[in-house]
């Protein structure tokens, strides 16, 4: 899973809040490797 760590910061368009299964994953692995993690809507 390296493509969270290709951008910097990560921009999460989560409409109504929803994050997908994949999408939380991204942000988890994200995270632990150092980048912001933005988003559209407070989760």
């Amino acid at each position: 899973m390296s493509s969270p760590l290709l951008a910097d910061p990560i921009y999460i368009i989560n409409v109504g809040s929803y994050i997908g299964e994949s999408s939380h994953s991204g942000i988890k692995y994200a995270g632990k490797n150092g980048k912001i993690v933005i988003y559209l809507e407070k989760p």
